[in-house]
């Protein structure tokens, strides 16, 4: 029994890297010969070349003859990922969930990736719980599993690493007072919320919160707001929280030092994490905490052996997309490999059974909502490096 995955949206091609080490390793060797002729004659070959030329229809039209022509591919499950996307970019949503449903009624699937995208999650959640075949979703969505007993998440959200760098704030580093600089946008607002909320249930306090809006570069007038207007500022907090790109924070860092805001930490989610801010404010941001779901220069042989291979496979790093898929199909195949489920339900319930998988993200399982167990990893910046906080 094969488990087909559905990739969704924005993303795609990164996750689908992931997918591909997979994949990569049941291809077998063919000579160079055999496959020219095959690439001239081969309409999955041919549907590639439109997608990545943006000639969607032509796309569609050349992955429907495919699929017409064979019965076991392993390029089946790509096929109709690829259709689904291109149904999407064309904004037909209805037409994301035909592809859905002929994966789950046509190809007899008994398991479902995906989707990516949080715009997509919820009404694809749904469409897998009326069908009922358990999906297990890659987005950071709120609320996602609440579509039912079938739908699963494996993706770090902002509660677990809220949850994490505060326990590390205040109980390691013994900071009490906080404020928060946060974006007004959805993201921001929800991270500040979050982080409010869970500090008054551990006992600490909020001293300033200040946001801004997402296209401004001069973040003067917030900081001020923050310390006060008069020199010098009055700075009554001990660390500030800033649940924003990378990007934004490696402008937000130097204008903190500018304005003589200096001594306290920086507190920071998942999207600081990029080799890209210490680069770019790497002085400024000395002491920074943030959390991260993947680690690439991690020790770990698991996962060394998984950058070395992606790197090998792609010329590339692989982010948190493709390692969140690695270790959703390693997860499966041990799944099917062990527990052989004969049925949607079977399958189903080995992941509400299963223990703890260990995997490139780290250790994790599924509790009774279908939702990840996952800890965040916490990094600090010390030098020129970003070292893990154990």
């Amino acid at each position: 029994m094969i488990i087909r995955c559905i990739f969704l949206k924005r993303a795609v091609p990164v996750f689908l890297a992931g997918m591909a080490l997979f994949l990569f390793a049941c291809q077998p060797k063919r000579s160079a010969s055999s496959k020219v002729t095959e690439i001239r004659s081969d309409p999955f070959v041919i549907a590639e070349k439109y997608q990545q030329s943006g000639d969607f229809q032509q796309a569609l039209t050349r992955y429907q003859v495919f699929l017409k022509r064979v019965r076991k591919d392993e390029r089946i499950p790509l096929a109709l990922q690829r259709m689904a996307k291109i149904h999407l970019k064309l904004k037909n949503p209805e037409k994301a969930l035909d592809e859905l449903e002929t994966l789950v009624n046509t190809k007899k699937v008994v398991g479902v990736i995906g989707p990516l995208s949080s715009k997509t999650a919820a009404f694809i959640s749904e469409k897998a719980q009326e069908l009922g075949v358990p999906m297990i979703a890659l987005t950071q969505r709120r609320d996602i599993v609440k579509a039912g007993d079938m739908v699963f998440r494996n993706f770090l959200t902002p509660a677990q690493e809220i949850d994490s760098l505060l326990e590390v704030a205040m109980g390691q580093l013994g900071l009490e007072r906080f404020a928060i600089l946060y974006p007004d946008n959805a993201y921001g607002r929800f991270c500040m919320n979050l982080f409010w909320d869970r500090l008054d249930e551990m006992g600490g306090s909020i001293t300033a919160v200040e946001s801004y809006p997402t296209d401004i570069t001069d973040f003067a007038d917030q900081i001020k707001k923050m310390v006060g207007l008069s020199a010098p500022p009055l700075i009554d907090f001990d660390a500030v929280f800033i649940p924003d790109t990378y990007q934004r924070v490696a402008m937000i860092a130097p204008q903190l030092a500018f304005h003589d805001v200096l001594g306290v930490r920086l507190i920071g989610t998942r999207l600081w994490h990029s080799p890209k801010l210490l680069e770019m404010a790497g002085n400024y941001l000395q002491g920074a905490v943030f959390s991260s779901g993947f680690v690439t220069e991690s020790e770990n042989p698991r996962v060394m052996d998984f950058v070395t291979d992606y790197k090998n496979n792609f010329g590339a790093i692989p982010g948190i997309l493709a390692a969140n898929g690695y270790d959703t199909i390693r997860l499966l195949r041990t799944i099917l490999a062990e527990n052989d489920p004969k049925t949607r339900d079977n399958l189903r319930q080995a992941l509400l059974d299963v223990p703890i998988f260990d995997g490139v993200t780290g250790p994790f399982s599924f509790d009774a909502d279908g939702e990840a167990l996952k800890t965040p990893l916490l990094l600090t910046i010390s030098g020129s490096r970003a070292i893990p906080i154990y």
